[in-house]
């Protein structure tokens, strides 16, 4: 099954037959929509964010006053991510997404690392990590590690994402 996008769905029809094949596949359809949906949705909150800290304009801030939604940022993020669906090569625009999440994660091991060491007054966290200061410190290797097992490319169109986030906050941040 090494290579194979669709071994799940192979699994299943060597063990249950066509409807094996049938069920997982309307099983994926099905995740993959809510998912997308979740997605849309979870990531409409950054335009809403950013524009009520005067990074983008006010307009991305407005909530419907009916469902509590930012119906701008929501518009704005689904457009988006329909563009990069259809004009980037698919396998291309999943390692760089997943490129991104390994990075903040790698981040959030590094930044428990940091807020912790600083010994800041303010900082009190509810909960201690386990085996610290190991856990993030091999959660920092292995991410690295994974981040490049990426390859080169997802790792150049992040930091392409990365560095327009830097000049877009130049600009508009101060």
């Amino acid at each position: 099954m090494a290579g194979d996008l669709n071994s799940l769905v192979h699994g299943a029809e060597v063990c249950l037959g066509t409807p094996g094949l049938v069920i997982v596949s309307i099983a994926a359809l099905l995740a993959y929509v809510s998912t997308a949906n979740a997605g849309v949705m979870s990531s409409s909150r950054i335009p809403l964010a950013m524009s009520r800290d005067q990074l983008l304009p006010e307009a991305f801030s407005s909530i419907s006053a009916r469902h509590g939604v930012p119906v701008a940022a929501t518009w704005f993020t689904s457009i988006f991510m329909i563009a990069a669906i259809v004009f980037l090569d698919m396998e291309m625009l999943v390692k760089t997404a997943s490129t991104m999440k390994i990075i903040l994660f790698l981040l959030v091991c590094l930044a428990v690392i940091l807020m912790r060491e600083s010994h800041i007054d303010n900082y009190r966290p509810e909960f201690h990590t386990p085996f610290y200061p190991y856990m993030p410190i091999m959660g920092i290797i292995a991410y690295f590690f994974l981040v490049l097992e990426m390859g080169a490319v997802p790792l150049l169109l992040t930091a392409l994402f990365f560095g327009g986030g830097l000049l877009w906050y130049g600009f508009c941040g101060y």
